[in-house]
């Protein structure tokens, strides 16, 4: 059987898009499933991206400290909070992803206001 992109196919069910989350099985337009080890590597880039945000978050507090200066306590709050984050997000276990459904599950924490 030759899977097609949905693309190729001239009309669509409701719903459904082009990003290659579904695909055409000859018959039926239907939803591409996951391998665990790529909703594996899906979860850890998704990681990665909250990371760098993160960290971005903590540069001017970095640099300030780095230049001798005291951070207010709201600073201080701050920088507490998007470093509790960074740990949480670090903490994530993604070797109990198996399927859509547990990577769906993931419980990502919260970013600071």
């Amino acid at each position: 059987m030759t899977l097609l992109s949905v693309a190729e196919i001239e009309t669509l069910p409701d719903g459904v898009d082009i990003d290659g989350n579904w695909i055409f099985d000859g018959e039926n337009v239907v939803e591409r499933v996951r391998a665990a080890d790529e909703l594996k590597t899906m979860a850890e880039s998704r990681r990665t991206e909250r990371l760098n945000s993160a960290r971005q978050q903590l540069v001017i507090s970095q640099t300030k400290l780095l230049r001798g200066r005291i951070l207010s306590e709201d600073e201080q709050s701050a920088l507490d909070a998007w470093l509790d984050y960074i740990d949480a997000v670090n903490a994530l276990d993604f070797n109990t992803i198996t399927d859509k459904a547990t990577f769906d599950a993931i419980a990502w924490p919260t970013e600071p206001v």
